[in-house]
């Protein structure tokens, strides 16, 4: 059964991104962390691509205070 990848981003509050940080050392992702232009207050985290079943086991794991925006496409 095959499986598509997709990537994730996740728009995180600045404040709170240790937390996204410290859960994606736990699932062992790669990411590339950039500053949002024009938002002080937010970072944005590039995953590497993953299947629906770590998507979902990683987002489940990231509390809810950390996201900025919200949103499942």
């Amino acid at each position: 059964m095959f499986t598509a990848k997709r990537p994730v981003v996740i728009t995180a509050l600045k404040s709170k991104a240790h937390v996204l940080r410290r859960v994606a050392s736990e699932h062992n992702l790669s990411y590339e962390e950039r500053s949002v232009p024009g938002e002080n207050d937010l970072v944005k985290f590039f995953f590497e691509e993953l299947d629906a079943e770590k998507t979902k086991a990683f987002v489940f794991d990231v509390p809810r205070e950390v996201y900025a925006f919200r949103g499942v496409m």
